[in-house]
């Protein structure tokens, strides 16, 4: 009889929103969810224009899986809007806009824009009014990697009103980033501790501009302090992760047995390797080739022969019964 002990050890691989005279709400820490990209921010720039026809604004573009959003914040007085954004000549694409509607309508309007993969290097983003501004405007640009190419963006949410705070609330998940954007009349703006602000920008007058990011969740809301008297628009979205690349499948299997030779089998009929047939069963180990196909190679084995019933290892002491194989080698097998 030939007595086997193998010893296998397998070691595993292994905030607070801020409401004006309210409670502060609790912001949870997102989990990342596996085999996605991670949206990062790229650069963040920003301008502004005191009664002018538009704005020009130097930004630079890198890394990979890139978009572009452009946030506007405008007092449209005389009802003025975004008619054109461009970055290097390429058009951008409006995602959504909203005018506060409670003095007219023309007090305060956020425009959000897009592009995907927008050219890598320095350019300028060059938006464009309808009309020259009767007040004022700001915008910040951001550009973000990691992000889904083909289905970037979640469901565009706005909200306006009067009194503070200015709020609006974005449907979005885990692992994906919530753009937001505000525009106030009469009062300077301040960005609430549960998110992250990217600009805060007073043109002049009695306008104000900031654009904030917060972490995706299934709904999160992002929240801007205002004076009591200023009328607000605030608009979000939610940016979408890409999926992480596919690894390529493992090289096929190739190793093979002589015919001279005894295959041994993992229990799930795995080719783990061959014994060079001998006699001298007491140094069979020696005439041993492994699969190196397997995670688990001779390598990470300790393998003991011995004639008796109890098996040593390295050091001679017995090997625990739940770690012993023991098996006959029969005459003219040829695995096992």
């Amino acid at each position: 009889m030939v007595i086997i002990a193998l010893v296998v050890i397998v070691v595993p691989a292994l905030a607070l929103e801020t409401v004006e005279c309210g409670t502060p709400t609790p912001t949870p820490t997102p989990t990342p969810v596996p085999g996605t990209c991670s949206v990062a921010i790229d650069a963040v720039s920003t301008g502004q224009t005191n009664g002018g026809s538009g704005i020009t604004i130097s930004h630079t573009a890198s890394g990979s899986d890139r978009l572009m959003l452009v946030g506007i914040s405008i007092n449209d007085n005389a009802k003025e809007t975004v008619s054109s954004v461009t970055y290097n000549g390429i058009a951008l694409t409006r995602v959504g806009a909203i005018d506060n509607s409670r003095s007219g309508g023309n007090d305060a309007r956020v425009e959000i824009w897009r592009l995907t993969a927008p050219p890598t290097g320095t350019h300028n983003v060059v938006i464009s009014f309808s009309a020259t501004l009767a007040e004022q405007a700001s915008a910040g640009v951001m550009t973000f990697t990691g992000v889904d190419q083909a289905n970037p963006l979640g469901t565009f949410a706005s909200a306006e009103n009067d009194p503070s705070p200015a709020s609006v609330t974005v449907t979005s998940g885990i692992g994906e980033l919530v753009f937001g954007v505000v525009a106030t009349e009469y009062s300077a703006i301040t960005t609430d501790s549960g998110e992250t602000e990217r600009w805060n920008l007073h043109p002049g007058g009695d306008t104000y501009g900031a654009g904030a990011t917060k972490a995706g969740a299934p709904s999160v809301t992002l929240r801007w302090t205002t004076g009591c008297d200023s009328h607000w628009a605030a608009a979000g979205i939610s940016v979408r992760p890409c999926s992480a690349p596919t690894p390529p499948p493992p090289p096929p299997d190739t190793f093979t047995c002589p015919s001279t030779s005894m295959k041994l089998l993992t229990d799930k009929g795995e080719l783990a390797g061959c014994f060079a047939i001998t006699n001298d069963k007491q140094n069979l180990l020696a005439g041993f080739t492994g699969n190196p196909s397997l995670p688990m190679q001779r390598a990470d084995w300790t393998w003991e022969f011995q004639a008796g019933s109890i098996p040593v290892d390295a050091n001679g002491v017995p090997v625990p019964a739940k770690f012993r194989y023991s098996y006959t080698f029969k005459e003219g097998e040829t695995s096992h």
